[in-house]
Parts: C-alpha cells; sequence; structure tokens
C-alpha cells in the first residue's frame, strides 16, 4: 500500500512566480506549475500516495516541455527532428520528448508537411536556390526523402529550376561586368552550384543568357 503524505505548504517560488514548491511533511518536496496546483485542486492538508506524487512529477514534466515547444516553435517553424534536438538539449527525458512530440502532431502544431512547405516559400521568396540546395538543407533537418521531393516540386511550381537560375544570372552580371567573357562565366556558373543548381541548368542557362553578353567580352 502507497504511503501517503500531507502538503503542508504550497509557496510561490522565488524564480519564477508561475511555479509553486510543495512541501511534503514540512520539508519541500518538488516544483510544480501554478495551472497544476489549480488543475488538481492541490491544498495545504491534502494527502497523497505515491502514485499521485509521480503522476504529478510526470504531468509537470509534461506541462515544461510542451511551453518549451511552444517558444521553440514561435520563434520559427522547425521540423520535428529540430524541435526533438532542441528539447534533448534542454535535460528533458526521451520519454517526455516523445510524448510531447506525438501530442504537437495530433493536435496538427507540428507537421513536417507543413514545414517544408512554408520553408520552401520562405526560402524562395527571400534567397533562391535550387534543388540540390534544398535536398541538402532538409535532409539536415531531419525531412523524409517523400517530403523532400514534395518541397522542391512546390519550390518551382510557378518557375523552373531554368527560370530560377536565369533571374539569379541577371542580377549577378553587373558585378561581373569588368570580367571578360571567360571568367564571368566560370563565376556564374560557380554561383548557380552554390546555389544548388545540377550542372545540365546551369549549363542551358548560361547558353541562353550568353548571346545578350557584348561580342568584345566584357559586360559593360
Amino acid at each position: 500500500m502507497n504511503k501517503e503524505r500531507k502538503i503542508t505548504a504550497i509557496e510561490p517560488q522565488k524564480r519564477n512566480k508561475k511555479r509553486r514548491s510543495i512541501f511534503l511533511d514540512g520539508e519541500y518536496a518538488f516544483g510544480l506549475d501554478e495551472e497544476l496546483v489549480l488543475k488538481y485542486h492541490l491544498h495545504e492538508g491534502d494527502l497523497i500516495d505515491e502514485d499521485e506524487f509521480l503522476n504529478l512529477i510526470q504531468d509537470d514534466l509534461k506541462k515544461l516541455a510542451r511551453d518549451r515547444s511552444f517558444r521553440i516553435i514561435g520563434y520559427r517553424a522547425r521540423s520535428e527532428n529540430e524541435l526533438r534536438d532542441k528539447l534533448c538539449a534542454t535535460g528533458l527525458d526521451e520519454e517526455t520528448i516523445n510524448w510531447t512530440i506525438e501530442d504537437l502532431k495530433q493536435k496538427k502544431i507540428l507537421s513536417d508537411e507543413q514545414f517544408v512547405l512554408a520553408f520552401v516559400h520562405d526560402k524562395m521568396l527571400t534567397h533562391p536556390i535550387g534543388p540540390l540546395a534544398i535536398k541538402q538543407e532538409l535532409k539536415r533537418k531531419g525531412i523524409a526523402d517523400d517530403l523532400i521531393e514534395l518541397a522542391i516540386e512546390e519550390a518551382f511550381r510557378e518557375k523552373s529550376q531554368q527560370e530560377v537560375a536565369a533571374d539569379l544570372v541577371k542580377k549577378r552580371q553587373p558585378s561581373l561586368k569588368n570580367e571578360n567573357r571567360m571568367k564571368a562565366r566560370k563565376k556564374l556558373a560557380d554561383f548557380l552550384y552554390r546555389r544548388g543548381f545540377g550542372w545540365d541548368v546551369i549549363g542551358a542557362v548560361l547558353d541562353q543568357q550568353e548571346p545578350e553578353w557584348p561580342d568584345d567580352g566584357i559586360f559593360d
């Protein structure tokens, strides 16, 4: 039979006014979020057994994990893997993290599919990149292959890879106005490669743009 202990004091914590220090039989026992104190109607004089004690601790950890998750997600969208890594770094146990991840997924707050769509929308709007770079970045964030393919398809839905690359070349050309044709082509090719475009797209774009360059080989 579980031994019961009496709550002898419930006091606000000095460093965090939203948490309460719970004293059992005259001794500090654990900290608890104030919402859980209210949820479980805890008062001085109440008796709690070991099972109730463990449930309170677990619920407090879950509340802590949810609150941290909302702060992390609120800063910017995260993939499931990114959020898991962030929570692990705070020292939370694996069971609590797994429960939190599943809870957020069920509530549609955390979704890798929504994440990749938001990722490519923002990326193509502010800093366009090619499919190789998209794949590399999303792989690093722990995104599954099928969702990476979805992201690449979505990224080039309105403009093809070649059109996006051509736009980048046009913006880059003025900075190469003093370069000869060969050096300029090499620098543009390297630039597009770093942005994540394949050599087939790079070659096609540069061949298409080159007739517009001056015959003397100098960008004016």
